[in-house]
């Protein structure tokens, strides 16, 4: 079990050192929710997580009904932040803290191209805006601002295993 995201961090930038990336510095981001990995020749951000999105069949119903579509679980990512790790050229890992189908922790890390879900999810129509608007403070200011955040979700399936 990886226990958290200081854990999937540790393991993460261990794998990568073994593929011969070295690590030229490590961001928090999103409130310390996420973490930035930059190589020299690709950047990563990683997201733990204690489970993928069990209800993704629920929340859209529309486009799992369809005909040849992905069913079952569903991840997700905030689209400030897949904004944000588009514009840094980044990798997306998602490792999770369990998955009973597989022991290896290194098993349980799975990549995927930001763009991917982008196009994936406005082709489909698959983006959820929250209901309540978001109040953050700007850096480095008093002032505060509110929005309204957009969840992009996806399919599970589009996920790629990290450990090939």
């Amino acid at each position: 079990m990886i226990l958290n995201k200081d854990a999937a961090k540790s393991l993460v930038i261990k794998i990568l050192q073994k593929r011969g990336f070295q690590i030229q510095s490590v961001k928090k981001v999103n409130h310390g929710r996420h973490i930035m990995l930059f190589t020299q020749s690709q950047n990563f951000y990683l997201l733990y997580k204690t489970e993928p999105l069990h209800s993704f069949n629920h929340l859209h119903s529309n486009y799992t009904r369809k005909p040849n579509t992905f069913k079952g679980h569903g991840e997700t990512i905030n689209y400030e932040w897949l904004r944000y790790a588009m514009k840094h050229n980044c990798l997306l890992l998602y490792v999770y803290e369990s998955d009973p189908f597989n022991k290896e922790q290194e098993d349980r890390i799975y990549w995927i191209h930001p763009k991917k879900i982008k196009d994936f999810c406005e082709e489909h129509k698959l983006l959820r805006p929250h209901e309540k608007p978001t109040t953050e403070q700007i850096p480095h200011s008093r002032s505060v601002q509110s929005f309204n955040e957009v969840t992009y979700d996806f399919p599970i399936a589009l996920l790629e295993r990290f450990n090939n």
